[in-house]
């Protein structure tokens, strides 16, 4: 499932609405810039491309919360993923 630009704009997924007229130091922040927490360029391309190509497969939607799940509920995990993924090299993508 594609969004359509208009819809993309309206609910500032990649930018916000008025960011040319307001500037950088804006405090206004798109969907995209306020979860992107991404280490690579590789995971900066795959979180935009979700946000617009949505999932819509119900089985895909479910394991990749199943998975959140895991990492929110095992702190070992989560954190030991987390540092094994800081390892990988920023153009990684």
């Amino acid at each position: 499932m594609n969004i359509d630009a208009a819809s993309v704009q309206n609910l500032e997924i990649i930018e916000p609405f008025h960011s040319a007229l307001l500037g950088t130091s804006n405090k206004k922040r798109s969907l995209f810039h306020m979860l992107k927490t991404t280490k690579t360029i590789g995971g900066t391309r795959l979180l935009r491309a979700n946000l617009l190509q949505p999932l819509k497969d119900i089985e895909t939607i479910k394991a990749r919360l199943d998975c959140l799940d895991e990492l929110m509920s095992n702190e070992k995990l989560f954190f030991g993923l987390s540092q094994v993924l800081r390892k990988f090299p920023k153009e990684t993508g």
